[in-house]
C-alpha cells in the first residue's frame, strides 16, 4: 500500500489511514497505540496518566513513580544517583541494599542502642520486653539491675522476688534475716548477735549451765539449768595446767563406761557437781559430786589408789583383799559378806551369823553381841525381853510354855550315867501330832515344867 501524504485538510473519523511518518511539533493524544513493530524515539517519551506500563527494558521516570497498588518488576529497578523509591512497605530480599549501616540500631537522632560485636551484642539504654529467652549465657555489666515489682523464678529451686527476697527450695534470704539450713564457712562470720543452739561450738568460754530461755529480756534468760551424768565413754586424761588449782566440772555425776578410764594426772585434782547441786544435800561447795566407776586402780593400771585425805564410804564396800598397815577408823558399821578369814581383835558383828565350817571361834577378849538363837551347843531356860544390859526388861525372862511335835516326827529321849540319868525340861506342855511319836528311853526320867512356871 503506497503512503497517503496529508498536506492540508481534515482526517476524518472512523476512518484507518497508514501512515509513513508522523512529526508532531505538539502533542500527541490516542485512546491507545498499538505498535506491531518497534517503536523507536529519538527523545524522550514522555507519558502521563498512564495506567500499566509494561516494559522489558529499562524505565527512567523524571520526577518519581507513583504507584497505588504494586509494581511487578520482572528483573531490576535501577535508579540514578537522585532517585528514591518512596513506599508504605517494602518486601524481598534487601541483601543487595547499599548504604544501609547492619552492624547498629540507632534511635531517630541518631544515637547508637545497639551495637553488633565478634561477640555478640551490645545494648545501650532500656528495653521493655513481654518475654525473655536466652538459651545461653546472660552477662549484666558493671550497672545496675533493677526488676521493678516482679518476680524472678530460675527454674524451680530459685526464687528472687520484692517481697520474699532470695529464695532457694525453703531456705529464705530476707530484710528480717536468714533462713538457711546450714551455712559451711572457711573464713570468719561476724555478726552483731548469734542466737540458737551453740553446743557444738568450739573454743568458747567454760559456761556451767544454760539459760531456760535465750530472750534477754525474759527472766529465764537468768536461771539456768545443767544436766545430771557426764559420760566418758573414751580413755580420758585430766591434767590441768600448773597455774590451775583443779580441775572441776558441774556434772553432779561422771559415769565411766566399761572399757574406758578416766586418768586424774599425778597432783590434780577433779571436784565434780562443783556448784553443789545433788539432791542428797546442801547447795554449792561441790562436795556432793559423785563418779560412777567399775574399777579404781592407779594412773599406770596396775598400782592401788593413793586416797591421802581419807575414804568415806556410806554404802556396801566389798573387797576381795583388805589390808590395812595403818589406822582404820570406822565411824558406822563396816559389813562384809562371803568373807573366808576374819581376824579381829574387837567386837565382830554377825549379820546371818558365822559360818566356821570347822575349827572354832576364839574372841580373846571382848565378846560376841547380837542374836544369838541360832547357836548350837547353848542352853538356857528362858529369854531376857529386853537384849539392853541394865535395863529391867533385860532382867526379865520368858519361856516357851508348850511345844508340838509335828506329824510323822519321831523324838527319843535318853540321858545317861554321868547325867543321873534325868532329862527335864522348861516346857509346861508337850503335844504330840498324829503320826508323831515321843518315846522316853528306858532307865531315863523325864521331868517336865523344872521351872515351876507353868
Amino acid at each position: 500500500m503506497a503512503n497517503t501524504r496529508i498536506t492540508q485538510g481534515v482526517i476524518k473519523p472512523n476512518e484507518d489511514y497508514d501512515v509513513r511518518h508522523i512529526n508532531a511539533t505538539g502533542i500527541v493524544t490516542a485512546a491507545s497505540v498499538d505498535v506491531t513493530n518497534n517503536l523507536s524515539v529519538g527523545g524522550v517519551l514522555t507519558y502521563e496518566d498512564v495506567t500499566n506500563v509494561d516494559s522489558i527494558g529499562v524505565i527512567t521516570a523524571r520526577s518519581g513513580v507513583d504507584v497505588d497498588d504494586f509494581i511487578s518488576v520482572g528483573s531490576n529497578i535501577h535508579l540514578g544517583n537522585a532517585g528514591v523509591i518512596t513506599a508504605t512497605s517494602f518486601s524481598g530480599s534487601g541483601a543487595n541494599l547499599t548504604g544501609i549501616d547492619a552492624t547498629a540500631l540507632k534511635d531517630p537522632a541518631g544515637n547508637v542502642k545497639v551495637q553488633a560485636q565478634a561477640s555478640g551484642a551490645m545494648h545501650t539504654g532500656f528495653s521493655t520486653m513481654q518475654n525473655l529467652r536466652v538459651t545461653g549465657v546472660a552477662t549484666f555489666g558493671s550497672g545496675s539491675t533493677t526488676i521493678d515489682n516482679n518476680v524472678v523464678n530460675v527454674g524451680t529451686a530459685l526464687t528472687l522476688g520484692h517481697t520474699q527476697g532470695l529464695q532457694f527450695h525453703t531456705q529464705n534470704l530476707h530484710s528480717q534475716g536468714f533462713e538457711v539450713n546450714q551455712i559451711n564457712a572457711s573464713g570468719i562470720i561476724t555478726a552483731s548477735k548469734f542466737v540458737g543452739d551453740g553446743s557444738d561450738l568450739l573454743n568458747l568460754p567454760a559456761g556451767l549451765g544454760t539459760a531456760l530461755s535465750s530472750t534477754q529480756s525474759s527472766p529465764l534468760n537468768k536461771i539456768y539449768y545443767t544436766n545430771s551424768v557426764l559420760g566418758i565413754d573414751n580413755n580420758t586424761t585430766i591434767d590441768v595446767p600448773a597455774s590451775a588449782s583443779a580441775a572441776y566440772t558441774q556434772y553432779t555425776d561422771i559415769n565411766i563406761a566399761s572399757g574406758a578410764d578416766l586418768i586424774i594426772s599425778d597432783g590434780d585434782d577433779l571436784i565434780p557437781d562443783v556448784l553443789g547441786l545433788r539432791p542428797d544435800g546442801t547447795f554449792g561447795g561441790g562436795a556432793l559430786g559423785r563418779m560412777r566407776v567399775d574399777k579404781l586402780v592407779g594412773k599406770d593400771a596396775n598400782s592401788a589408789v593413793n586416797v591421802e585425805k581419807g575414804l568415806v564410804i556410806s554404802g556396801v564396800t566389798t573387797a576381795e583383799t583388805f589390808n590395812v598397815t595403818g589406822n582404820l577408823s570406822i565411824g558406822g558399821t563396816i559389813t562384809y559378806e562371803d568373807v573366808t578369814n576374819v581376824d579381829s581383835i574387837g567386837v565382830v558383828t554377825a549379820r546371818n551369823g558365822i559360818n566356821v565350817p570347822s575349827g572354832n571361834v576364839t574372841v580373846s577378849s571382848g565378846a560376841f553381841i547380837g542374836d544369838g538363837s541360832q547357836l548350837t551347843g547353848v542352853s538356857g531356860f528362858s529369854t531376857a525381853l529386853s537384849n539392853t544390859e541394865g535395863t529391867l526388861q533385860n532382867l526379865i525372862f520368858k519361856t516357851p510354855e508348850a511345844f508340838t511335835i509335828g506329824a510323822g516326827t519321831s523324838i527319843s529321849i535318853e540321858s545317861d550315867n554321868t547325867s543321873g540319868n534325868t532329862a527335864f525340861t522348861r516346857l509346861g506342855r508337850i503335844n504330840v501330832s498324829t503320826g508323831a511319836t515321843f518315846h522316853v528311853s528306858a532307865g531315863t526320867t523325864f521331868v517336865m515344867n523344872v521351872l515351876n512356871v507353868f
